[in-house]
């Protein structure tokens, strides 16, 4: 990262009690929590316009939050901190007291409308009430900490703050702004960064596993088996691509996916618990199917392509033969491929198409009450910028949110419009 030159002409500038580098969900609500508490705030970001990615979260839904058992990897411990201090009741009041109405699936929260636009037109609307200073297509190119905090330097000159939070997120989605420079900037002021990687990323597989499967979905549990035995489950919807497995079960487990573990897959988990119950049921199908082709062995448990993937993978030749002239041994073969279709696993997708960033810089550096950093007074950290990554259900957002409040009221408590709601 380049210096900042102290004899380049001193432009004139505002001093800033906070600046922030990052405009989504963290640095938003970082922004918001401040200004209300009296703050004056700067917030820079990158890209054309604040929120891209909370706008594409959800695919346009946006889960904020989840209200079942916390599910943190990285460092899950920091994580439950985080949201020990900010507890889930309270970030609810905080949505609520900014003009959103929320809704509930089960255990994931949305807004009302169940559109992400929403979100970012509540914020936008209190960023500007509160006269936050909002600058988009902003790149800072260097920042220096000073006697009274940080200097922060930008194309268009330097502005000087007391606090900077670093909220810029990792490095996945570059096409929504993702990219490693938060890490750069941490790593200035001596932070640790551990390696970023892919979380809740699609997984590339062999191909003759999911010849002619591109596009299908279906439902059923995907279980990623180490070489070691080490086993993780997940149930869901499983989107075949051209290249592998995605949806959610799948993208689950992308952030343990390794080279040499395989994908078994058990298509009628949500009828049979294995593949001896599913034969009882499908041995009764010979008679009514005999003159049928194989796959309508599975007919209406799988679509049709799926049940001729199975039926290839369980050895079957495929080449004219009936269901009546199938074997005992054969019949019980396609029972064991449905309830455990293998995949070779090759490697996951990678940062460009993973929802999430695993990795980042190492929250034990961190205080979990205000996101302070422990290595250089004034500085802060939120959101995914920090080695702490949630599975699907809202779990990112909410710590994203949670933290960035924190940071922006830096220990103080929160103004009464922040804890009533309406």
């Amino acid at each position: 990262m380049n210096q900042i030159n102290p004899n380049e002409p001193k432009m004139p500038n505002k001093r800033w009690d906070l600046i922030i580098i990052g405009g989504g969900a963290a640095g938003m609500a970082a922004a918001v929590a401040a200004a209300e508490a009296g703050d004056r705030v700067l917030l820079l970001e990158a890209q054309e316009k604040i929120g891209k990615k909370v706008l594409a979260s959800g695919n346009g839904r946006c889960n904020l939050m989840n209200t079942g058992a916390l599910k943190y990897y990285g460092n899950p411990e920091f994580a439950g901190q985080v949201l020990n201090r900010l507890p889930r009741e309270e970030l609810e009041r905080f949505f609520r007291a900014h003009g959103l109405a929320l809704a509930s699936e089960g255990e994931r929260v949305y807004p009302g409308t169940f559109q992400a636009q929403s979100v970012l037109t509540a914020f936008k609307a209190f960023l500007e009430m509160l006269a936050v200073d909002v600058r988009c297509s902003v790149r800072v190119e260097a920042i220096e900490k000073t006697a009274g905090g940080f200097r922060v330097r930008k194309k268009e000159g330097w502005d000087e703050g007391a606090r900077l939070l670093i909220a810029t997120g990792g490095a996945a989605q570059p096409k929504l702004g993702g990219n490693e420079c938060g890490y750069a900037f941490l790593r200035r002021f001596g932070h640790t960064i551990h390696a970023p990687f892919p979380a809740l990323a699609p997984i590339m597989t062999d191909r003759k596993g999911i010849s002619g499967l591109s596009g299908i979905r279906a439902r059923g549990t995907i279980s990623l088996v180490h070489p070691d035995g080490e086993r993780r489950t997940e149930s869901g919807e499983i989107l075949f691509t051209e290249y592998g497995v995605s949806g959610i079960c799948a993208m689950q487990l992308g952030r343990f996916a390794r080279p040499g573990d395989r994908l078994e897959i058990h298509f009628l988990s949500r009828w049979f618990r294995d593949a001896d119950e599913a034969r009882a049921d499908i041995e009764g199908r010979r008679q009514v199917f005999r003159r049928m082709a194989p796959e309508y062995l599975l007919n209406g448990y799988v679509m049709p392509k799926v049940s001729f993937a199975i039926c290839k993978q369980a050895g079957l030749a495929m080449r004219g033969e009936t269901i009546g002239e199938l074997t005992e041994e054969q019949i019980r073969a396609v029972c064991e491929t449905a309830c455990r279709y293998t995949l070779q696993v090759q490697e996951t997708r990678g940062l460009s198409e993973a929802q999430v960033t695993a990795g980042g810089a190492d929250p034990e550096e961190f205080d979990p009450g205000t996101m302070a950093s422990k290595k250089c007074p004034g500085l802060y950290a939120a959101g995914e910028v920090l080695d702490v990554d949630g599975d699907c259900g809202g779990f990112n957002l909410m710590f994203a949110f949670a933290g960035g409040i924190l940071a922006g009221r830096n220990g103080r408590k929160a103004t009464q419009k922040g804890d009533d709601g309406p």
